[in-house]
């Protein structure tokens, strides 16, 4: 059996760093059994039962605005509480994190749930998959130095596509984006983003949204 460990710590480690986001942490702990106001120590092993119901009952986010809007928007039921930034449900101390999670949250308000990238490099659109995991927004991304597609794949791609972005600050030849730019249906919003970075990409179209 593993060495029991303080509590204290495991909360740290947990991200609940502040005396208060500790006691928050407790209150919820003891209020089901997993520990008692005299205990200040735990097995590690236990922590696994602990973190099943802070995801259950709590919602836990570094305190930038956005973090908290976003998350107060999705479980509004549960109880805040403010963790150091890996700790975060939305941006996981990643800015490059919340700006997807917010850009997947302002696309699905307004209904959109397909994005069409123009321009960009395969790593880039890797990360931007990687990031939006989890969300209702799907992608899909034409590589800006890659081969030219033809009218007839360009029209497949933006058949799927609720919105066109093109990533104008990116490598994009003309060769490339023409077939898109050319039939692009006229009711399919299409944004130009003049930014590099993934960060930027996803607050361009926020930015850009009514």
């Amino acid at each position: 059996m593993s060495t029991a460990i303080s509590i204290a710590r495991l909360l740290t480690e947990a991200g609940f760093v502040s005396p208060e986001a500790q006691t928050q942490a407790r209150t919820l702990m003891e209020a089901h059994g997993l520990t008692n106001p005299r205990k200040q120590q735990m097995a590690p092993e236990k922590m696994s039962r602990v973190n099943a119901l802070f995801a259950e009952y709590l919602r836990l986010t570094c305190g930038d605005p956005d973090c908290d809007g976003l998350a107060k928007r999705q479980w509004p039921g549960k109880t805040a509480v403010q963790v150091s930034p890996s700790a975060c449900i939305i941006c996981a101390g990643s800015s490059q994190q919340r700006a997807a999670r917010l850009l997947a949250a302002a696309l699905d308000k307004a209904g959109l749930h397909h994005l069409l990238i123009l321009g960009g490099t395969p790593p880039q659109h890797t990360t931007l998959r990687e990031l939006l995991e989890g969300t209702p927004l799907s992608i899909r991304a034409v590589n800006g130095s890659g081969r030219a597609h033809s009218a007839n794949e360009a029209a497949q791609q933006l058949a799927w596509a609720d919105m066109m972005v093109i990533w104008a600050s990116t490598p994009l030849h003309h060769k490339i984006s023409v077939p898109y730019t050319s039939q692009a249906p006229s009711a399919m919003r299409v944004i130009t983003v003049p930014r590099r970075g993934v960060e930027s990409l996803c607050r361009g179209v926020i930015e850009a949204l009514p």
